[in-house]
């Protein structure tokens, strides 16, 4: 708190806001630099992220697995683990809904697949992308703002947009 005081009163150093030896402190203090193993798979985890309020974080594998874990708590306690279907290779990418209620993920696959996890049910849903392109994968997904559009980057150098309103 001191240093960034200093820094609002205008008292710097001319090398910028703050000395290397000050960014170290800062950086000692403040920035996250201890490592936890929270989970072991035994096979390679491709993705991982937190939902917006930071209350679920979501991992997925080779395993064909897609875990969810409570982090209320600041621990890291699986509640749930998906099976992901029609996995090709491995889970590639994966994305909470904007209201944190659905999951998506992609794979080598012609499906982005949608996952209800507001319900205790496996509530799946494969969305249809249609490519031309045989050996086909979505590298990364992602929600619109609103959650009506789920966007997909693909192998075949396209972006495709799923409307979920239409269902196409």
């Amino acid at each position: 708190a001191y240093l960034l005081k200093q820094r609002e009163f205008g008292m710097c150093t001319e090398s910028g806001p703050f000395s290397t030896g000050q960014r170290n402190s800062i950086g000692a203090g403040f920035i996250p630099n201890r490592m936890t193993t929270v989970a072991r798979y035994g096979v390679k985890a491709f993705c991982g992220t937190f939902s917006k309020d930071g209350s679920v974080f979501l991992s997925s594998a080779q395993d064909d697995r897609i875990r969810l874990y409570d982090t209320s708590n600041g621990r890291f306690t699986e509640s749930r683990c998906i099976t992901a279907r029609d996995v090709g290779w491995s889970v590639l990418d994966t994305a909470f809904s904007p209201d944190g209620r659905c999951v998506i993920y992609s794979s080598w696959s012609d499906f982005i697949h949608l996952v209800d996890i507001s319900s205790k049910g496996n509530s799946h849903m494969a969305l249809d992308l249609s490519p031309l392109e045989r050996d086909f994968a979505i590298f990364s997904v992602a929600f619109s703002h609103d959650g009506s559009e789920i966007l997909g980057g693909a192998s075949d150098c396209y972006m495709y947009v799923f409307n979920r309103d239409r269902n196409q």
